[in-house]
């Protein structure tokens, strides 16, 4: 789906392949198997996907991530809060 080297992510478009190198904090949006849409912010992108694959996150307990949609970079973790929560206010429903 994405794959910008100067940004530090690479996203795959398949479902049983997320391929991630992201190390900065980062706002994300994954793809839920009941059609809806989890965002969230992390500074670790690939410890929190695991996360979410093993339900440890009440937010993606009940239905399981299938992939990363979006992910974007930030300088530090208050920016990517701020773009979390901005986002999320923007969500009715579904994205």
């Amino acid at each position: 789906m994405f794959a910008r080297d100067s940004d530090k992510f690479v996203l795959s478009e398949f479902s049983s392949c997320n391929i991630i190198i992201n190390m900065n904090p980062c706002v994300y949006i994954l793809l839920l198997e009941n059609g809806n849409y989890y965002i969230g912010s992390t500074r670790d992108l690939n410890r929190r996907f695991k996360e979410h694959q093993r339900k440890d996150h009440a937010g993606t307990r009940y239905s399981m991530p299938l992939r990363i949609l979006f992910s974007q970079e930030c300088d530090t973790y208050s920016v990517a809060r701020k773009i979390e929560l901005k986002l999320k206010k923007l969500k009715v429903g579904k994205f």
